[in-house]
């Protein structure tokens, strides 16, 4: 999995395909495992040929990290780069899906509180989408969402049931 930082954002992870697709500058920064450091993409061993670059050329993946280190430096002497680090939580195993609760948002809608019930269905459906694309940090957080309005449209449903009783009796 690939990171790119584009416009200072940190956009991954992406296949090489996705990379590929984006149609970014041999300057554009990039990460994946085996990098020490964010190294323009033109002289990222598995980047590289996208720019008609010879990998056999650019720094090998398994250097050590003191020498790919100071290789970065002089490649990045501009500044661009100073501070910049590897993405926090780049994950490259496969975790396990992330709990989405479709049938319960289901339910919530139907039964307690139509708008947080929606939204509840809207995150179990993105953390899926997510999840399928490799987004496992995306999705964890979709579904943490999804959880969230799923609490909140049983409270709400349950806070407003005696009301609505009393509101159908009176009528």
């Amino acid at each position: 999995m690939f990171w790119l930082h584009i416009n200072g954002n940190r956009i991954g992870p992406l296949t090489i395909e996705q990379v590929r697709q984006m149609n970014i500058s041999p300057d554009t920064p990039v990460w994946y495992q085996g990098l020490a450091d964010w190294t323009p993409a033109s002289q990222a061993p598995l980047t590289a040929h996208l720019f008609n670059v010879d990998p056999s050329q650019v720094m090998p993946e398994n250097e050590p990290q003191q020498e790919q280190q100071q290789h970065n430096e002089q490649a990045h002497q501009g500044g661009f780069y100073q501070g910049m680090h590897s993405p926090a939580g780049a994950i490259t195993e496969r975790p396990e899906r992330p709990k989405t609760y479709l049938f319960w948002s289901i339910m919530a809608t139907i039964c307690c509180c139509v708008p947080f019930g929606i939204a509840a269905i809207v995150f179990a459906a993105r953390s899926s989408s997510l999840y399928n694309m490799g987004d496992y940090v995306g999705a964890e957080k979709a579904a943490n969402n999804n959880q969230w309005c799923l609490i909140l449209a049983f409270v709400l449903g349950l806070i407003s049931l005696p009301f609505t009783s009393l509101i159908s009796m009176m009528g």
